[in-house]
């Protein structure tokens, strides 16, 4: 079975060529980025999180998704539907 990184080189070989070399450079052994890039991608979420007043998980976040314990919930409508 071939992983994900094979299957993503191979779609992106057909269908954007153009960035292929960079990708290759990024993930020579494996499907991680060096350090160096990850630190920057880290630093630039970080930095739309704090714009968009959201809070930055760290390493004592239990659930990275509830964004520290605020997850949105999904109310039920009032007023009767059809679906």
């Amino acid at each position: 079975m071939r992983g994900l990184k094979d299957l993503f080189f191979a779609w992106l070989r057909r269908q954007h060529p153009e960035p292929l070399s960079t990708y290759a450079n990024l993930y020579p052994h494996g499907s991680r980025p060096p350090r160096h890039y990850r630190d920057l991608v880290r630093a630039r979420v970080n930095q739309a999180l704090q714009r968009h007043g959201l809070p930055i998980p760290d390493d004592t976040t239990s659930d990275k998704f509830a964004l520290l314990g605020r997850r949105s919930t999904v109310t039920e409508p009032t007023a009767p539907t059809l679906f």
